[in-house]
């Protein structure tokens, strides 16, 4: 029985380690992300004088459609280390930087964080196609068959117990089989680290699915239902799509405005409660409106959601991402990560090692 599980352990574990470890360097990067960002692209995110007069949400606008003479398709408001705004227009890629001050073009980017954007696809696998499904799987598959037949041959019943199955000391270092024992001690102490984090992603790439499920276990969670398709009025101006901010959320801050929203002809607006990096759960709201009328069709308002939906949309986010405890967190994250990947090279390690005594 312990020779099929070891087994299974290896093999496995050979075949999903590679994924897993670009997973979790990308995430010991991403985790900088806002700190990587603003140090990558400084003239794009940061405004030289970000505490003079801002232009109005109107002549901003009228700025812009002005320079580049096409219809805006997108805004994104400054938030958390990005102190400009983002454009995207119907007739072109890319994202446009302007500065709120004078409404000046900063640059542009094809992606809205540049390379940071390129890091996250790499960790959702998102080049390949249907590739966060695949990692989704490879992280369903580590937690409970590779960690757990792990915990399965290191349990002190099914073999001879060791002192240094809890530490490393120069004794256990100077051992022949160090990097089978590095493993080891790494898997004991990230268990719960990688249960959180990987069970957690697997929840934002199944996020329906498993709401309704929660539904039919009687939990009154809120899932957003498809809309019925609206046509976007031809001389639709994007300005039209600031109206709402003055009725909606007036005390959150405006996140993103998009028209069109995936081609169902509704403008998608969110907002936030917090503009900079906070620490602990995000609240954020968002509604749909009907371009005709700007009668809103869909209200999201976390001040009125369940308490299994703060948990999922409010709490698992920053826990997902590490930013629930500020900079304590985003250490820890980074470690761990950092130390999974060392589990990772050190199974390798260790495997082909013992095959190359065979």
């Amino acid at each position: 029985m312990i020779r099929l599980i070891r087994l299974l352990h290896n093999y496995l574990g050979l075949i999903l380690g590679l994924p897993l470890l670009i997973s979790a360097l990308s995430a010991a990067v991403y985790v900088w992300q806002p700190e990587l960002t603003t140090w990558l692209y400084p003239e794009l995110y940061c405004v030289p004088d970000n505490k003079a007069n801002v232009l109005s949400l109107d002549s901003l606008l009228h700025v812009v459609e002005h320079t580049e003479n096409q219809s805006i398709n997108r805004m994104y408001f400054p938030e958390r280390e990005r102190q400009s705004f983002v454009f995207t227009f119907k007739q072109t890629e890319g994202f446009h930087f302007y500065s709120p001050i004078d409404g000046s073009k900063l640059g542009e980017l094809k992606q809205r964080r540049g390379l940071l954007d390129v890091v996250l696809k790499l960790h959702t696998f998102s080049y390949f196609p249907n590739g966060k499904y695949f990692i989704a799987w490879v992280s369903i598959l580590c937690v409970f068959i590779i960690f757990s037949s792990g915990y399965y041959l290191w349990w002190p019943k099914n073999r001879k117990f060791k002192a240094f199955d809890f530490k490393l000391s120069r004794r256990s270092l100077s051992n022949r089989i160090w990097p089978f024992l590095l493993h080891r001690v790494l898997g004991m102490y990230l268990s719960l680290f990688i249960l959180i984090v990987g069970l957690s992603g697997v929840y934002f790439v199944y996020k329906k699915p498993f709401k309704q499920m929660l539904q039919t276990m009687g939990s009154d969670v809120q899932i957003s239902q498809k809309n019925s398709k609206v046509d976007l009025p031809d001389d639709y101006d994007f300005s039209e799509a600031l109206q709402p901010l003055e009725n909606y959320f007036v005390d959150y801050h405006p996140r993103s405005i998009i028209l069109n929203y995936k081609n169902s002809g509704h403008t998608y607006i969110s907002w936030m409660k917090f503009k900079e990096m906070h620490n602990g759960k995000k609240k954020r709201a968002y509604a749909l409106f009907d371009p005709n009328t700007n009668f809103s069709i869909v209200v999201s308002d976390p001040l009125l959601a369940s308490r299994m939906d703060v948990i999922l949309d409010a709490w698992l986010p920053p826990f997902h991402f590490g930013e629930w405890g500020a900079w304590f967190s985003r250490i820890l994250y980074f470690l761990g990560s950092l130390g999974f990947s060392a589990l990772i090279v050190f199974g390798y390690w260790s495997f082909f090692k013992r095959r190359k005594r065979r």
